[in-house]
């Protein structure tokens, strides 16, 4: 699943070369967005690049509608068929940041604080019950 719902009826995502994932979105009218981005396991995936892509989806999907048509939002144009898939070559950062080591780390180092702050709040209650 998709974390941000969009109004489709099915979202799906699909792993493909690390560091990338495809998301696709399928709406209850026929239209299907589909793009390539960093994968959800790091930072970089909030603020890393996004590019639509089409060939792959279509090669999927192609056997299963009658009418095929793809249109390029961006273009504001629609197509009926995929000639030739380019095979752009997409390159990951440099260093990629994986999110889940940040939140445990931080959530170790913020017990201390959290057991702290619980001890005060007791023992304020208990001076106001004297």
């Amino acid at each position: 699943m998709l974390s941000v719902n969009k109004g489709e009826t099915y979202s799906l995502v699909m792993r493909i070369h690390e560091p990338w994932e495809i998301h696709t979105r399928i709406f209850s009218n026929g239209v299907i967005e589909t793009e390539i981005e960093i994968s959800r396991e790091y930072l970089q995936h909030l603020i890393g690049p996004r590019f639509n892509i089409v060939y792959e989806v279509y090669d999927a999907l192609r056997h299963f509608v009658k009418e095929r048509r793809i249109c390029i939002k961006p273009l504001g144009r629609c197509i009926s068929d995929v000639i030739e898939n380019m095979r752009i070559q997409l390159e990951a950062p440099r260093a990629l940041i994986p999110w889940k080591p940040i939140v445990v780390i931080s959530s170790v180092a913020l017990i201390p604080i959290i057991d702290r702050f619980s001890f005060f709040h007791f023992l304020h209650m208990n001076n106001h019950s004297n």
